[in-house]
């Protein structure tokens, strides 16, 4: 892909492999409190490069959490 937007003159300023996920899995109330916790502190470990995750949290329920 990044061969033929180069040759179409197109400049690539970075490209990533992602891992994205074909099913989804609602989350909401305790558990997606947990969930993020989860996340962050995994995140957070030196020898981690990337999280990916097949989660769904309503924005409504994300605000909750954050907020």
């Amino acid at each position: 892909m990044q061969g033929a937007l180069k040759a179409k003159g197109v400049d690539i300023v970075e490209a990533e492999l992602a891992m994205v996920p074909k099913n989804t899995v609602q989350i909401g109330g305790k558990d997606a409190e947990s969930l993020l916790k989860l996340l962050e502190t995994i995140e957070d470990l030196d020898d981690v490069q990337k999280v990916w995750a097949n989660f769904d949290i309503d924005v409504d329920e994300l605000a909750k959490v954050e907020g």
